[in-house]
């Protein structure tokens, strides 16, 4: 995906009617269904904190902070997922060199999870990756 993190923020904003129509289904399994999780990373703003070097956007405090909150007018709990994974990408950032040197191919692509599951509402311990 080409552009900027203003470019991001276009395409989120764009997702904002989509998120708000799954919002309560979300809600009632208490996990984002695989359809939000594919429009959001199709944006790009799973890797909106990532650097620019490792295939990110490196957004701006401003532009984050637009970013959630067009997220949050469709589905704050969107919201608050795709700002974790955000998160993720920006530890790369502050990870040493020659750690993330030997790691970058797969940032952009395939971040872990977060140990626990949290696409599932449950604190249970996962191992799973998802494409960003």
């Amino acid at each position: 995906m080409v552009g900027n993190a203003r470019d991001v923020l276009g395409r989120v904003a764009e997702l904002v009617p989509f998120l708000a129509k799954n919002a309560r289904r979300s809600d009632e399994n208490r996990r984002l269904s695989e359809q939000v999780i594919d429009a959001l990373s199709e944006t790009g703003v799973f890797r909106s904190r990532t650097p620019i070097r490792y295939g990110g956007y490196e957004a701006g405090t401003r532009t984050l902070v637009e970013i959630a909150a067009e997220l949050g007018r469709g589905d704050g709990a969107a919201e608050e997922r795709a700002k974790a994974r955000a998160d993720m990408g920006a530890v790369v950032g502050l990870a040493r060199q020659a750690v993330t040197s030997s790691t970058a191919p797969a940032v952009p692509r395939s971040i872990p999870a977060c140990p626990f599951s949290v696409f599932s509402g449950t604190s249970t311990p996962s191992v799973n990756t998802l494409s960003v």
